[in-house]
């Protein structure tokens, strides 16, 4: 809340906010959004898809012989609870997608982890650190998958795309998030909102049009 308020913005500069959905239950969700509704904001972007699991149940995931949703939900689908708060309240909700960046998962986990199905898919830059191959064009294909069904099933503002600063390959990320704004392009009621690093991504080749909107993702250091 400090932070929110904090920031300085033009009274018509697109504003949000990210949540990444602990709540196991539909009253625990309403107690998270109602203090955000509280802040006055509009827009929440709601963390969908992180560390290679979705929140929800995933046909695509399936399809791909991957964990429909991450078990950590249970039966519980905590992002249909977003989305029914916020159309009830009028708000936007965008899904988060962290696209490349696996997180740090041990090799030695689930079986049926993306790190262990698709291996040719894993660019690994340390011991710790696991990210998608964004040349891959199979990585490529499934992100999309995922991204065109998350906004048939849900009714949202938008998608957020993050998880794009993977070492060593900005030509490649440009590839995909060039095919994912082409996607988007062609949804009338779809915006794409792409979080981005100014000072290690060039944007200059991305095909953005003035529906796309940019999210400097910042850090400690740059608020204080």
């Amino acid at each position: 809340e400090i932070l929110f308020f904090s920031l300085l913005y033009e009274e018509d500069e697109f504003k949000g906010i990210k949540v990444f959905p602990y709540q196991k239950n539909a009253e625990e969700v309403k107690q998270a959004f109602d203090i955000i509704s509280g802040l006055g904001i509009e827009n929440i972007f709601v963390e969908g898809y992180y560390n290679g699991l979705t929140i929800y149940k995933s046909d695509v995931k399936e399809k791909y012989n991957l964990p429909a949703q991450n078990r950590y939900y249970g039966d519980f689908d905590p992002l249909k609870a977003w989305v029914d708060l916020a159309k009830d309240n009028n708000k936007n909700i965008y899904v988060s997608i962290n696209a490349f960046d696996l997180g740090k998962i041990p090799a030695s986990g689930l079986k049926t982890s993306i790190v262990n199905v698709y291996p040719e898919w894993i660019y690994k830059p340390s011991n710790h650190e696991y990210y998608l191959k964004p040349d891959k064009a199979e990585v490529q294909s499934y992100l999309l998958a995922l991204i065109d069904e998350v906004t048939k099933k849900y009714e949202i503002a938008g998608i957020n795309i993050a998880g794009l600063n993977v070492p060593n390959s900005n030509q490649n990320v440009k590839e995909f998030v060039n095919k994912l704004l082409a996607y988007g392009h062609t949804k009338d009621k779809i915006k794409i909102a792409i979080d981005i690093n100014p000072s290690t991504m060039d944007i200059k080749k991305w095909n953005l049009d003035e529906n796309d909107i940019l999210c400097p993702v910042l850090s400690s250091s740059d608020v204080e």
